[in-house]
C-alpha cells in the first residue's frame, strides 16, 4: 500500500466520484454505545509521527489562498464596487441582503395595524407578514393591496436626524411611490403617535386634504 502524500489526480477524482454516485452503505446508520466506545478506544493514546504531523499541515495550508491569490481577490473587489459599474453593483448586492436578512418588525406598529384592518374590515401585509418588493429590496411596514395604501410605521433613532426624516427614507419614499405609482402613501411618526382613536382621526383628515389637493390640481 503507497505511503506519504498521494496526489489524487483530476481523472483519479472523476473516477471515484463516478464511482460513488448512488452509493447508499451505512446512510442513515447510527453507531451503538457499544461501538462508539471501541472507536473511542481505538482513538486514545494515538500518536502521530513528526511526518505524519507535517503531511497534515501540508494538505491544510493547500487549502487556503496565497498572498497572490488574497492581492487578486481584493483587486477584483475593489474595482467591482468602486469601478465604472461600482454603484450598480453595491445596489445589487443591497437588494439580495435585504431579501435574505431575517424579519425584524416593531410589536408596537403590528398592534396597531392589527386594530386598523379590524376598523375598516380588511387585510393588510404587516409584520410576519410583510412585504418585500424584491425588484427595490425593500421590506414594507404596511401595505394593503384592496385600499391600494402603504403604511410606514418610523421610529425616531432610526428615520429621524435633527427632527427631519433622513435623506435615505426621503429617497425610498420616492422609489416606492414610483413603484406603486396608483397607491396612498402614508407616514406614522411613533414619536406623535398618542392612541389608534387619534391616530385614525389624523389619517382621515389627511386623506381629505390629498383629495383636495388632488381636486385642486
Amino acid at each position: 500500500m503507497p505511503s506519504g502524500v498521494f496526489e489524487r489526480t483530476e481523472e483519479y477524482r472523476r473516477i471515484q466520484s463516478i464511482a460513488q454516485k448512488g452509493n447508499q452503505n451505512a446512510l442513515g446508520y447510527k453507531h451503538t454505545k457499544e461501538e462508539c466506545e471501541k472507536i473511542s478506544k481505538a482513538k486514545k493514546g494515538k500518536k502521530f509521527t513528526r511526518e505524519h504531523i507535517a503531511n497534515m499541515s501540508k494538505g491544510q495550508k493547500k487549502r487556503y489562498e496565497s498572498e497572490e491569490e488574497k492581492e487578486k481577490r481584493r483587486k477584483f473587489m475593489h474595482e467591482h464596487y468602486n469601478g465604472r459599474n461600482g454603484d450598480k453593483n453595491r445596489e445589487r448586492q443591497r437588494i439580495i441582503t435585504m431579501r435574505t436578512l431575517p424579519c425584524h418588525y416593531n410589536t408596537k406598529s403590528c398592534k396597531f395595524f392589527r386594530k386598523f384592518d379590524k376598523y375598516l374590515n380588511t387585510e393588510g401585509l404587516y409584520g410576519r407578514n410583510e412585504h418585500i418588493v424584491s425588484y427595490l429590496g425593500y421590506r414594507l411596514d404596511y401595505i394593503n393591496f384592496d385600499l391600494k395604501l402603504i403604511v410606514e410605521w418610523d421610529e425616531e433613532r432610526y428615520h429621524y436626524e435633527k427632527n427631519l426624516l433622513v435623506k435615505k427614507d426621503i429617497k425610498r419614499q420616492r422609489e416606492i411611490e414610483k413603484h406603486y405609482s396608483d397607491f396612498t402613501f402614508y407616514r406614522i411618526r411613533e414619536k406623535d403617535y398618542k392612541d389608534f382613536e387619534t391616530e385614525i382621526n389624523n389619517f382621515v383628515e389627511w386623506l381629505e386634504k390629498q383629495e383636495e389637493i388632488k381636486i385642486a390640481s
